[in-house]
């Protein structure tokens, strides 16, 4: 029989790009989602109020007859925090464990958790990407969750016979995307001159195509993959070169004018602005190659073309 998978966070913007990918390839996909709206007609939609007040038991109801878990629902992280840093916790620590644990009572053979590269830091020096055996080193609280919930994960593969994989993307981009990339992608749609012509860092980007590819190889994949692994578009871009791709996407033209990198975070200090400033002109870049080599994989998708792309 086809195999069932089970996917959190059914309705966000990795959640319904993973069903329609699993969808399309044949597979039996359960979504649990919040709230009422189900886009997909092939996928079976399980609706629950809110993640952390699911329990174990209700946990292994909507387990039954699922092999792999994709656990992509998440308290994002959010530039202004949030009312109550505790619901990270609660939710992105706490709730992925409570599944972990009916997902083996259950006898889920594979669960993959979407983590996140900010586990490991917000910036990397010239020339030294993060790396997934690097030591922890989250700066908020969102991250710190993420680690936590890593560190459970970990404990119970170890503890029962279910092959636990973590992935740890930095920023996920394209048709959809929502936070910052979109601010930015607005921006460059109005036309307006931007202050990013002299920013040449490097930041890792991984486009929603490249994740979902990577995903349905670790679902098909026979042999353990249990372990964390970073995976990225594979070329690291700087913001200057980000803000003219967007541009040529669009059919714009590139409206960039240099602006010294320690005069724009000054700006951006005056402004409250600091954070966002120096993740524009900071490094970030991880190293993929583990992961390549772990699936046979190796990035189909492209910046450009991702951006290009228009849903119909």
């Amino acid at each position: 029989m086809t195999e069932r998978i089970l996917i959190t966070g059914a309705n966000g913007f990795v959640g319904k790009a993973l069903c329609k990918y699993f969808v399309a390839h044949g597979y039996r996909v359960r979504g649990v989602v919040r709230g009422k709206k189900r886009p997909l007609a092939d996928v079976e939609y399980a609706p629950i109020h809110d993640l952390a007040s699911v329990s174990r038991a209700e946990w292994t109801g909507l387990l039954d007859d699922v092999q792999v878990v994709i656990h992509c629902a998440a308290l994002v992280h959010q530039m202004q925090g949030v009312a109550d840093p505790d619901e990270y916790y609660r939710v992105n620590t706490a709730a992925t464990a409570t599944l972990a644990e009916a997902a083996a009572d259950a006898g889920v053979s594979r669960f993959i958790f979407l983590s996140t590269a900010k586990v490991l830091g917000e910036f990397t020096r010239p020339g030294r990407p993060f790396r997934a055996d690097d030591s922890a080193n989250p700066q908020d609280d969102y991250a710190r969750s993420k680690w936590l919930a890593e560190q459970a994960l970990t404990e119970s593969g170890i503890r029962t016979d279910m092959d636990v994989v973590i992935i740890r993307p930095p920023l996920i981009y394209g048709s959809g995307v929502g936070g910052n990339f979109e601010l930015l992608m607005k921006l460059v749609e109005k036309g307006l001159p931007l202050p990013f012509g002299s920013v040449d860092n490097k930041r890792s980007l991984l486009a929603i195509n490249n994740l979902v590819d990577v995903l349905g190889l670790c679902l098909r994949k026979s042999e353990s993959l249990s372990g964390t692994y970073l995976v990225s578009d594979g070329n690291d871009v700087s913001t200057r070169d980000l803000v003219t791709a967007m541009a040529m996407s669009t059919g714009k033209s590139v409206r960039l004018f240099p602006c010294p990198v320690t005069v724009l975070r000054v700006i951006g200090a005056c402004l409250g602005k600091k954070t966002v400033i120096d993740r524009l002109c900071g490094d970030l870049s991880v190293e993929c190659a583990p992961i390549q080599r772990a699936l046979d994989w190796h990035p189909r998708h492209s910046l450009q073309t991702v951006l290009a792309y228009k849903e119909p």
